[in-house]
């Protein structure tokens, strides 16, 4: 595999597709729990598709500089999970903003936390705010520049680190 000609990009694309086919899997139990308990079942749950086009667009940028510099640096996968543990509980995945009282201006400084407004809120029945749309629009506009940059800047070495 490592000897044909083949795009960073398409990589990328793979590796976001398989995990958007098990989000796939994942949301037919959403949208079953969101059929049995149709309080929160309006118009508002749309939005939340725009929300997952803008996340699964800024998660291809951030595999595509990931990607590179993990092919680099051998040693971004265990920091990587080291991370990405403590930033689980720092999202509110399995508890509610709210919970957080007078402590939740924190997760304004965690992206996943503005991924997650945006696809959870419309599931929910609440219209993610203006802000988040423009924080996640951000996000994904800065993530693209500095993987277009690393992929310009790095794709003759990317070779000689993948072996």
């Amino acid at each position: 595999m490592l000897n044909l000609p083949i795009s960073s990009f398409l990589v990328s694309i793979q590796l976001l597709m398989r995990q958007l086919v098990n989000f796939a899997h994942n949301l037919v139990v959403v949208m079953v729990a969101v059929f049995l308990f149709p309080q929160h079942l309006g118009f508002e749950n749309l939005i939340a598709f725009p929300g997952m086009f803008l996340v699964a667009l800024n998660m291809l940028a951030v595999i595509q500089l990931v990607g590179y510099i993990g092919a680099r640096y051998r040693d971004l996968e265990p920091l990587l999970a080291a991370i990405m543990q403590p930033l689980f509980f720092l999202t509110p995945v399995i508890f509610r903003p709210q919970q957080l009282g007078a402590n939740e201006y924190i997760l304004n400084f965690n992206p996943f936390a503005h991924w997650l407004k945006l696809i959870r809120g419309p599931l929910m029945g609440e219209v993610p705010p203006v802000e988040t749309w423009l924080i996640v629009v951000v996000m994904t506009v800065v993530s693209w520049i500095a993987a277009l940059w690393m992929t310009a800047a790095k794709r003759r070495r990317l070779a000689y680190w993948v072996h």
